[in-house]
């Protein structure tokens, strides 16, 4: 019974949660660069580079009136970054309301090949 319950218990502890949205940047040369996830649950916003074309994946969160909140970045592909409520600052997403996440490859020069949702948090 103690084995079953330690079993359990490391179990739920690195059971990963899966996102309630997820999108990808437009194609560049077809395949999808980058993709951008949100969790509501600790409002978690992860941007990830997927493909080796020597561009970031660039992520933005927006304010439903059109305000960026923040944004993050992750380069070479595979790398990613996250940000969560826990973090705090603007990385705590209000309650209930909708705003805009938007996903782009990114160069020295500037972004293309953007994607862009309105996604709630919770509520």
């Amino acid at each position: 019974m103690l084995a079953a319950a330690a079993a359990f218990s490391f179990l739920g502890a690195n059971a990963a949660v899966a996102a309630d949205y997820k999108m990808t940047t437009l194609g560049h040369f077809i395949v999808p660069g980058g993709t951008m996830e949100f969790t509501k649950y600790g409002d978690i916003v992860k941007v990830c580079d997927t493909d080796a074309d020597g561009m970031a994946a660039k992520g933005w969160v927006k304010e439903a009136g059109g305000g960026t909140r923040y944004s993050l970045q992750a380069g070479g592909n595979g790398k990613c970054v996250t940000k969560r409520a826990s973090m705090g600052g603007a990385y705590d997403i209000p309650e209930g309301g909708t705003h805009e996440f938007l996903v782009c490859l990114h160069t020295s020069s500037d972004d293309g090949y953007c994607n862009r949702q309105n996604w709630k948090n919770n509520g």
